[in-house]
């Protein structure tokens, strides 16, 4: 597959997601657990997990209003046992949404929606 640049070139490379919540403890403590990694920094409202593995940052910032609605964005996360994962998920405060063809939808504690892929 033959990707096109676009004219000009890039402005930059994604190097971080930060996700909007009401406690950034809470989720930096179930995102942590569900990728294998602790908390690089925190400051008052926002906690930012060490680098993953494929030098993806992922960070939680404290916003005074509640999510409504559906977040437009979501992760992805493939799993080697999508029932062990589905578990985990459920026992750190997650939940399981539905499943559609291969993967399974989950929320964090806050209702934000990621898929576990099952792994290739």
């Amino acid at each position: 597959m033959s990707v096109q640049k676009r004219e000009g070139g890039a402005v930059g490379r994604l190097t971080d997601l930060v996700l909007d919540c009401a406690d950034p403890e809470r989720l930096a403590a179930f995102w942590g657990s569900l990728l294998g990694v602790g908390v690089a920094d925190r400051t008052d409202s926002f906690v930012e997990l060490e680098r993953l593995p494929n030098d993806m940052g992922l960070g939680f910032q404290k916003v005074p209003e509640p999510k409504v609605g559906k977040v437009r964005l979501h992760i992805d996360i493939t799993a080697p046992d999508q029932d062990a994962a589905v578990e985990r998920v459920i026992a750190l405060g997650g939940r399981h949404v539905e499943d559609i063809k291969t993967w399974r939808v989950m929320t964090d504690p806050e209702g934000h929606e990621f898929c576990l892929l099952h792994e290739k």
